[in-house]
């Protein structure tokens, strides 16, 4: 049996999900420091301007030892911004429609959680 191990990332790079192919299990790992330079939270996405970096807002301020599965969202409304920054760079894309309205459905549930590993890891199941 093949195990792997990663941390729930913001949009993980297609690596990420050569990984999860080739594991029998994956195991998130949720409980490791979290880290605000990294790609727990942030990504890139392709924009007409060239790369864009997405954040999601967290609450860090006296929280420096907190792990991935403890880090809130600051700001719920990051949801919707995600969502039509998603919609302006993609919506001439082949599949867009069908994709764009199962992330639509998913987002504000996730988002009403209120926990980034929940987001992270709800996009990934999605994807």
């Amino acid at each position: 049996m093949r195990c792997a191990i990663s941390q729930p990332t913001f949009l993980p790079w297609l690596g990420w999900f050569d990984i999860l192919d080739q594991a029998d299990q994956m195991v998130m790992l949720d409980t490791v420091q979290f880290d605000k330079r990294s790609w727990q939270q942030r990504n890139r996405i392709r924009s007409t301007d060239g790369l864009l970096m997405v954040s999601v807002p967290v609450l860090t301020r006296g929280r420096s030892t907190q792990s991935v599965r403890e880090v809130e969202i600051a700001d719920e409304s990051f949801g919707n911004k995600f969502l039509r920054t998603v919609q302006a760079n993609y919506a001439k894309a082949p599949y867009f429609e069908p994709v764009f309205e199962q992330l639509a459905d998913l987002v504000p549930s996730l988002m009403a959680k209120g926990y980034l590993a929940d987001l992270n890891e709800g996009l990934i199941a999605l994807i």
